[in-house]
């Protein structure tokens, strides 16, 4: 945006984070042995999403996305021949 209009807009910190939200949900396909209050919490799309927006579990969303941002979690290395 800034190459084609100079300038980069601003964007809505709510937006920004429910797109982020919305990001991490898409990404994460599943967990075991997660527990809320000790009761264990079964996988689902809005769990997972409610979990990534309780403030109190901010440390949950910052650890995936700081794995999201190691690529060689995700990708495989070259075999050396």
């Amino acid at each position: 945006e800034f190459e084609r209009a100079g300038r980069i807009a601003p964007t809505d910190p709510q937006d920004d984070a429910a797109d982020e939200v919305a990001m991490l949900v898409a990404c994460t396909l599943g967990w075991d042995g997660l527990a809320v209050g000790g009761q264990p919490l079964a996988y689902s799309a809005d769990a997972c999403t409610r979990l990534y927006n309780d403030p109190r579990r901010a440390w949950v969303r910052d650890q995936v996305k700081a794995a999201l941002d190691q690529r060689a979690l995700f990708i495989a290395g070259s075999a050396a021949s």
